[in-house]
């Protein structure tokens, strides 16, 4: 059985259909209830989450939960009150249980790293309160046995992905306007599935894990052009596109790294995982599953 917490998060969703489609049954846990138990993780007890996790045994669990990077103006306490603070509390209700952690974490912990960062890197310079308070995160879960971090960037190949909103303008034969100047090595939905998937039964003494790309670190820009390309030759949906993708630069001026560039060599090794290219990946989503976009 695998606990999901988090289980609202667009990440969260789709591993979740992913256990659906292998007859793994699953307990979701978000702050909005619904068919979820319903745990606020800001609040200091976790009662409900507290009083489930008494009965568990023999599961594991994924901690997807995050605060909205998009929040700039949170405190770093605003961040951990999520995204690391109710991690000691749960990995004591579990210490004593043959129960396996899994920390899902950011390429972002990396700050002004630029060149690439193994596995086995320590983070040195978070670049943000958000990337602070995840590296804090996967901190408190290395100090339990079973815990493990998963890292990675960005996700594409799902619902709300932003070629989600690359897509909905080019359908509105507007322009759309892409960084060229930040970069990392973008990771796909159908990726992660495997590497979490592997986890399941990992035995080794590996406790950190990246998912990526076989790509060179590209820019949103780069993979908007890729992937406007790919619809022309496809002949799928947006026929012309690629010259309405426009370039421009995001502000660095908030220590935003230019380039996050993770290796999976270890993670490759250990779990038998061959990460895809990145288009690669998205035609095989696109010919294989409900896409959103066509």
């Amino acid at each position: 059985m695998e606990i999901i917490i988090g289980a609202t998060s667009k990440i969260a969703k789709e591993y979740i259909t992913h256990l659906s489609g292998r007859n793994i049954e699953s307990v979701l846990i978000s702050r909005s209830g619904g068919g979820h138990i319903k745990q606020d993780l800001t609040c200091s007890c976790l009662g409900n989450l507290k009083s489930f996790l008494k009965g568990i045994n023999n599961s594991r669990i994924i901690y997807f939960a995050a605060t909205n990077t998009s929040l700039k103006d949170l405190s770093i306490q605003d961040h951990c009150a999520v995204n690391s603070y109710p991690i000691p509390l749960i990995l004591s209700l579990v210490k004593q249980k043959n129960i396996q952690f899994i920390y899902i974490s950011s390429d972002m912990v990396f700050g002004t790293e630029n060149k690439p960062c193994d596995e086995n890197t320590i983070p040195s310079c978070p670049w943000s309160n958000y990337a602070i308070s995840k590296r804090k995160g996967e901190q408190a879960t290395l100090e339990f046995p079973n815990g493990l971090v998963v890292r990675f960037g960005n996700v594409l190949g799902m619902k709300g992905d932003f070629l989600t909103g690359v897509v909905n303008s080019l359908r509105q034969d507007k322009n759309y306007c892409a960084w060229t100047n930040v970069k990392n090595r973008f990771t796909s939905i159908d990726d992660i599935n495997l590497v979490l998937d592997g986890l399941g039964d990992y035995s080794g003494e590996q406790r950190i894990f990246h998912v990526a790309s076989t790509n060179s670190p590209l820019s949103r820009y780069d993979i908007s052009k890729k992937f406007a390309l790919m619809c022309e030759c496809k002949e799928l949906l947006l026929p012309g596109s690629s010259e309405k993708i426009k370039g421009t630069k995001a502000d660095l001026s908030d220590g935003r790294p230019e380039i996050l560039a993770l290796c999976t060599e270890i993670t490759s090794k250990e779990l038998k995982f061959k990460p895809s290219e990145i288009m690669v990946s998205l035609c095989r989503r696109i010919e294989t599953t409900d896409y959103p976009f066509f």
